[in-house]
């Protein structure tokens, strides 16, 4: 379903850590479909960090949502969960080992933000993007779309091994039935 305001997707997900690989590998499968590829791994690493905090701060086992808006220009991910306790931008002292995930999400986007919703809370953020389909990088003359199809066929960069390979970072598939089932999505366009 598209609207006015673009497209979406809503996911509604248990926050535990074993599951945020799927969620980052349909937040690729989506933006790519949106043809927002350039934002795939700026989002995946907010979204990470966003479901890492429900996972400690809420508690285990807590079901949240994702919701994905794709706009002209942009982005905004949020994702929902059933504590009304806001989070704070915090500087934690260097030899703290945690405490830096907002200020790292609040560095990525071009805005964030945290507010109640019914019983619970979103916190969000917002991805600038300045890909245009058919528009060249300055905006004058629209690109071929033999070009456009070309450079959307071209193979994905190999990814750096070692590099996010401890956090599950990975663009293979669902591997098990059980981690499909695991998810479900409630709406999408």
């Amino acid at each position: 379903m598209q609207s006015d305001h673009g497209k979406h997707y809503e996911l509604r997900i248990v926050a535990e850590p074993q599951r945020f690989a799927a969620v980052r590998r349909i937040i690729q499968a989506h933006l790519r479909h949106w043809d927002l590829s350039e934002l795939v791994a700026t989002a995946q690493l907010g979204v990470t960090e966003l479901l890492g905090n429900v996972h400690r701060h809420v508690g285990p086992g807590q079901e949240c949502r994702l919701r994905m808006e794709a706009h002209q220009g942009g982005l905004r991910l949020g994702v929902h969960d059933p504590s009304p306790v806001l989070p704070e931008l915090c500087e934690p002292d260097v030899e703290e080992l945690s405490g830096r995930g907002l200020a790292l999400v609040a560095a990525l986007s071009k805005d964030w933000g945290a507010e109640p919703d019914g019983e619970g809370k979103v916190v969000w953020f917002a991805l600038q993007t300045t890909v245009r389909l058919g528009l060249s990088p300055g905006g004058a003359e629209p690109e071929p779309v033999s070009s456009v199809l070309e450079s959307a066929l071209e193979p994905e960069p190999e990814p750096l091994v070692g590099v996010g390979a401890d956090q599950g970072f990975s663009t293979d598939s669902v591997t098990s039935a059980a981690e499909a089932d695991s998810l479900l999505a409630v709406s999408r366009s």
